[in-house]
């Protein structure tokens, strides 16, 4: 029973790795950029979690131990950061698609993925609060979240990666009395 227990939690530290890869690979079969705009907005938004990290004040305030056991990325033992990245990961793919959803009126449509992402991030964050950072889980959650609406607004709209949208993205015009229509690719396109 450990060695499951053992394996589900480590696929469950994993899971942001995972469902960062799957939409840049979404984004390739698809032959669309917007995976590629999504994970550079997360790396750069990373960067700035692990900065607000490194600062004296938030050093200080988290336990590295308990941390330790809960954070992933280590560089010779040390942690890339003393906040957790998989609220901050979660939390960003959660606040994008909401703003993403919002205004390309398909949250209605898209509500089972926003309700996954929703219940996963606040699983990361009830974890995160309870075995490895106590209140700091807050900052990630705070600086994933604003990230992610940010990067969408910075992007633009034809740079979004829309769940469950046919008609978002499509270029149709006439010519030579022929109607022609390119409809954007995008994840989850039904």
């Amino acid at each position: 029973m450990a060695g499951l227990y053992d394996l589900m939690f480590i696929t469950y530290r994993i899971m942001p790795f995972i469902m960062v890869s799957f939409l840049v690979i979404m984004s390739l079969f698809s032959g669309d950029i917007s995976g590629f705009f999504v994970l550079l907005g997360l790396i750069i938004s990373s960067l700035i979690t692990i900065i607000v990290s490194k600062t004296q004040s938030i050093g200080a305030s988290v336990d590295s131990e308990k941390l330790l056991k809960c954070n992933l990325v280590t560089f010779g033992g040390t942690m890339l950061s003393n906040l957790p990245l998989s609220i901050h990961t979660f939390a960003y793919i959660f606040f994008y698609f909401l703003y993403v959803t919002g205004v390309n009126n398909s949250m209605q449509n898209n509500a089972l993925l926003l309700g996954l992402l929703g219940t996963i991030l606040g699983i990361d964050v009830l974890f995160n609060y309870r075995n490895c950072a106590g209140a700091m889980s807050f900052i990630p959650l705070i600086i994933g979240g604003a990230s992610g609406v940010v990067w969408a607004v910075m992007i633009g709209s034809r740079y979004h990666m829309v769940p469950k949208s046919s008609n978002i993205g499509a270029t149709c015009d006439v010519k030579e009395k022929k109607f022609n229509c390119k409809v954007k690719q995008t994840i989850l396109n039904s």
